[in-house]
């Protein structure tokens, strides 16, 4: 039996802690207010489903000397369609901070991916990788912010924003 300690004060924390598959872990949590919130628990092992038309967002940055080397995985089974995935993640976190994307097709593994071609009928394997890094003397863990899918999807504002930009040139256009 192990136990993990931690304290929270605002929303949106993060911690990575080094578990056994077979151990048994005892959480406790304590509140003095009303507050509510979720605690999402991965063990590094699991592997979460992807759904194509889904963009995938990771909204905090990991920056702590408690953790350890350790990824999430994402996988993409029998692929439905034919898609170009794009990943972005944040690279201001740390200067030198390496891209955590790695994609494998079987045996056939990219890192450092910025964009991928997903091809029906054929599964794959997303790694997001978690960073040990020397800043200073001490040694950090990192998991920067994150975003992956479609990049013809939802992917963002911006290329609504130019849509709608363009209707409106066109509607002053036919207006003047």
């Amino acid at each position: 039996m192990g136990q993990l300690t931690s304290s929270f004060t605002k929303p949106g924390s993060v911690i990575i802690k080094q578990v056994s598959k077979n151990g048994f872990y005892n959480i406790t949590c304590y509140t003095d207010s009303n507050d509510k919130g979720t605690i999402w628990l991965n063990p590094s092992w699991n592997e979460l489903k992807v759904d194509l038309n889904t963009i995938y967002e990771w909204k905090l940055d990991l920056s702590n000397i408690n953790g350890a080397e350790s990824k999430l995985i994402y996988s993409i089974d029998n692929a439905d369609k034919s898609v170009k995935f794009k990943f972005t993640y944040n690279k201001n976190l740390k200067s030198d901070l390496p891209n955590p994307f790695e994609v494998c097709h079987g045996e056939d593994c990219k890192s450092n991916v910025e964009t991928y071609d997903i091809e029906k009928g054929q599964s794959y394997k997303i790694y997001v990788k978690v960073t040990k890094m020397k800043d200073g003397i001490l040694d950090k863990y990192y998991l920067p912010s994150f975003k992956f899918g479609d990049i013809n999807g939802k992917w963002s504002y911006s290329f609504n924003l130019r849509i709608n930009m363009w209707i409106i040139s066109l509607l002053l256009l036919l207006i003047i």
